[in-house]
């Protein structure tokens, strides 16, 4: 299936009364506006058209610190969601001149006359987006309902571009705007997923238009250019967003084997070394700037080096700490033909080629002592061709690999691997060469 996830998100608009609609009478046009004939041939939209957008339920988003990913099965996680919303005008038949980052909201009524609307969607408050909930019938809805979003009722030709990004609670250092794009400092723990995404057009939207009635409203439509207008929003040609993980998330299953030795052995602690510090761009004239690039020094030829700390494995209850350990200590013991699925809350990590990870035990020997243990493990993306031979291939963002570890006893752990992307499983095998090393703790 595609690395990305195709997200229906449905925003409705809030009338006076508190009411959802998706649309009204009220106009934003005076009763003696005249439109041009020679501009536009065909009747303007005299009612006022709130911005909807649409989205589909994700396969695999974490969207709520704490609580893990969200997929079908974890519904609790997914209605807890929120994603952040911006528009902005775009270049178009229809407009050519300056597109502004750095303008926030303004309603259409309170702009000047002849000063474009540049920013459709926003919080004028914040800079952050128009914060918006995920309800339970998969519809965001606006967090602040006193913010009217409607499409230009001057310029119902003029194209916006549509932006939604989460990232749950990581740590921001500022919102930069600059005049093309939008960006802000963000520190990852391993807890959140880290999503930015664009809107689009589905095909489905399309059938119902008749190209000879409307052969001007179509301009560039069928071309699948970020056309989003009064005009499209009167016809309910509304924005699809295509939504990019910007990590790849680690699931860990834990299998005690049989004939496996020992009174008990518990996992107490797992986890890699990654870099957490990251520029995110949520927002942007050039859609290829999306995303994250890494923060921090730079070596001679100007590349950042990577500052690789330890981001940790938590629970999937109560108040959690990527950067800290958060597994309850005693909790993920095995015997002999036991197995624990989805341990912890999984993990969500920058894509790299390898990852050192680190897996500390716990052992109740038969006198009675405890001795605690860590292994070391250089976890690799290994394919096996369908020739044989084996390829190294990098950690993909918006891909799941599920880690299995193989418990035997004391000291004797290893690990198998699949690969998912969102299709069939793919079988990569970790050979024993991987582990680097043990550390007793006593």
């Amino acid at each position: 299936m595609k690395n990305i996830l195709k997200i229906f998100v449905l925003v409705v608009s809030v009338v006076t009364s508190g009411a959802f609609v998706c649309g009204c009478n009220e106009s934003y046009i005076s009763p003696d506006y005249v439109v041009p004939a020679d501009t536009i041939p065909y009747d303007p939209v005299r009612e006022v058209v709130p911005v909807v957008m649409s989205m589909k339920d994700p396969a695999y988003v974490t969207l709520s610190r704490g609580m893990g990913a969200i997929a079908a099965d974890r519904p609790t996680v997914k209605n807890n969601a929120s994603f952040y919303v911006y528009s902005f005008l775009t270049n178009n038949y229809d407009y050519s001149g300056a597109v502004d980052y750095t303008k926030t909201f303004v309603s259409e009524e309170e702009l000047p006359a002849d000063e474009p609307m540049y920013c459709l969607i926003d919080d004028p408050e914040t800079g952050m987006g128009a914060k918006t909930t995920l309800s339970e019938n998969e519809v965001l809805e606006f967090a602040k309902t006193d913010i009217p979003y409607y499409y230009s009722q001057r310029y119902q030709e003029r194209k916006y571009n549509f932006f939604a990004y989460h990232i749950d609670d990581a740590e921001v250092n500022g919102v930069v705007r600059e005049k093309d794009n939008i960006h802000m400092n963000i520190k990852i723990d391993g807890t959140q997923d880290i999503i930015t995404s664009v809107a689009g057009i589905k095909d489905s939207q399309l059938s119902d238009i008749n190209p000879n009635t409307e052969k001007l409203f179509l301009t560039n439509v069928l071309n699948r250019e970020l056309v989003f207008s009064t005009l499209t929003g009167h016809r309910f040609i509304i924005p699809v967003f295509e939504a990019k993980h910007n990590l790849s998330r680690f699931v860990f299953n834990l299998v005690g084997e049989e004939g496996m030795t020992g009174n008990g052995i518990y996992v107490q602690d797992i986890y890699a070394m990654a870099h957490r510090d990251w520029e995110l761009t949520v927002a942007a004239d050039d859609m290829s700037k999306l995303g994250m690039k890494k923060l921090g020094e730079a070596d001679k030829n100007g590349n950042v080096m990577d500052k690789l700390e330890p981001i940790h494995l938590c629970d999937d209850v109560g108040e959690v700490d990527g950067s800290t350990t958060s597994l309850e200590q005693y909790a993920y013991s095995v015997g002999p033909n036991e197995i624990i699925t989805d341990l912890g809350m999984g993990l969500l990590l920058p894509p790299r080629n390898i990852y050192d990870l680190y897996i500390k035990c716990a052992y109740k020997a038969d006198n009675g002592k405890e001795y605690k243990y860590i292994a070391h493990y250089a976890l690799s993306n290994r394919v096996i061709a369908d020739d044989g031979t084996v390829q190294n291939l990098p950690f993909e963002a918006g891909k799941q690999y599920n880690v299995t570890i193989h418990v035997y006893g004391y000291r004797k752990i290893e690990l198998s691997m699949d690969g998912l992307s969102w299709g069939e499983p793919i079988d990569i095998p970790i050979d024993e060469d991987d582990i680097m090393d043990f550390e007793d703790i006593y």
